[in-house]
């Protein structure tokens, strides 16, 4: 007999950090912006996106996610970490 469950993916982006899955990781943190359409802790989701792909060496990625976020939520953005991310590409 096959049983199906659903699952919550909300918390599975925090797991694949925790393990060094940093694509999956990536991965479920994207699918949970689309899946809150951003809204829901925007914050947290900017950061721990920039830092995934900080880890991933994709800087300009990381960079994008910031600009999107400033454009998409009024996310401001310190200048010196914009510096910091402009000086890494």
């Amino acid at each position: 007999m096959l049983h199906v469950t659903t699952c919550n993916h909300l918390g599975t982006g925090d797991i694949a950090t925790r393990c060094g899955a940093f694509s999956k990781a990536l991965h479920y943190r994207e699918n949970e912006v689309h899946t809150t359409g951003g809204t829901q802790a925007a914050p947290r989701l900017v950061e721990a996106l920039v830092s995934l792909h900080n880890s991933l060496s994709q800087p300009e990625a990381a960079l994008g996610v910031l600009q999107a976020a400033q454009r998409q939520h009024n996310f401001s953005v310190q200048r010196d970490q914009l510096r910091r991310f402009i000086t890494e590409i």
